[in-house]
């Protein structure tokens, strides 16, 4: 009953999103209906590799903001979980870095913030608008030294 379709009273004024999982294959015509359906930005799934982002955005060349999506991985644990979950922007080279790594979390918080400052150049260079959608996952302050990062 809660999911019958019932009309707006009205107009909303909702600003409308939508999600993408950029390297999914097929991704590009789903950007499209998405597009097509009225989405005005659109949010992805968890990214941690610079070079599958770009590939995506050069792919789909986004007509709306994108805010780009992570979120702190903090345990081998959480790796496994998001490789079960079908992350597609979680690469074996990512993952191979971060089980390589002194210390997993500031790996991590170094991906992010090289990625996020990557796109900013990326995105200028392309004329797109895109954001950082950074996730806490239970790590609040984890999430927050990333944005620190990304500040600077």
């Amino acid at each position: 009953k809660c999911f019958e379709k019932k009309k707006a009273k009205g107009k909303t004024d909702f600003f409308v999103g939508a999600v993408l999982t950029p390297g999914r294959k097929g991704e590009k015509m789903v950007y499209r209906k998405k597009l097509e359906s009225g989405a005005q930005f659109f949010v992805t799934q968890l990214v941690y590799d610079s070079e599958i982002i770009k590939k995506f955005l050069e792919e789909i060349a986004p007509e709306v903001p994108v805010l780009v999506g992570t979120a702190p991985i903090t345990s081998f644990r959480r790796i496994k979980f998001l490789k079960k979950l079908g992350i597609a922007g979680l690469s074996d080279k990512i993952i191979k870095e971060l089980k390589n790594a002194r210390n997993m979390n500031e790996r991590c918080i170094e991906i992010c913030s090289e990625m996020y400052t990557e796109l900013k150049d990326f995105a200028t260079s392309m004329g797109i608008t895109i954001g950082a959608h950074i996730m806490s996952i239970n790590n609040p302050e984890e999430a927050g030294k990333i944005i620190e990062k990304i500040e600077k």
